[in-house]
């Protein structure tokens, strides 16, 4: 997060105090704030329920069991003041969550085309990415490849999701 938001303008709060009420907080002079939180599993989501946010992104959605928090979190995406709202998910194939994931997200549609689903008429849209897509991470640390490599342990169709980005596995 330091490298997301640090030339921005915000501030980072580890512990809340008088000027900033959250912990875990990247706060603006406008009033904007990104709040890092958690969802560990499905009864998680009650600290969040009543709250209003704008936008919600979540990291590596394949090691959610299933989509049932991270769906109640949609319940929380509302504005009064007209702000568009939206929300982001990361994931690599080939967690626990593979499949609901794939399922949701992969197979509705190719990649890079917005899928409406006809029951919410909410717009989603799948993006793939390969290890080799990221030329500054391979730049920085050329030896990212090898530890995927070692990570995946002769495990081919892993390393084939992992490298490849390849969510048939």
């Amino acid at each position: 997060a330091m490298q997301v938001f640090g030339d921005s303008g915000a501030t980072f709060k580890s512990q809340q105090s008088s000027g900033y009420p959250f912990s875990n907080c990247w706060y603006w002079p406008t009033g904007a704030s990104v709040k890092m939180r958690y969802i560990e599993n499905e009864k998680d989501y009650g600290r969040y329920h009543g709250h209003q946010y704008t936008g919600i992104s979540f990291d590596e959605v394949t090691e959610y069991p299933t989509p049932t928090g991270l769906l109640k979190m949609l319940s929380t995406l509302r504005s009064a003041a007209g702000v568009p709202c939206s929300v982001r998910l990361t994931g690599n194939p080939g967690g626990v969550g593979h499949i609901w994931v794939k399922s949701r997200y992969i197979d509705v549609g190719p990649p890079m085309k917005p899928y409406t689903d006809p029951e919410t008429g909410f717009t989603r849209m799948f993006i793939p990415s390969r290890l080799q897509d990221n030329a500054i991470l391979l730049r920085s640390d050329p030896n990212y490849r090898t530890r995927i490599l070692a990570a995946t342990g002769g495990n081919e169709a892993l390393r084939k999701a992992w490298l490849e980005g390849d969510w048939n596995i």
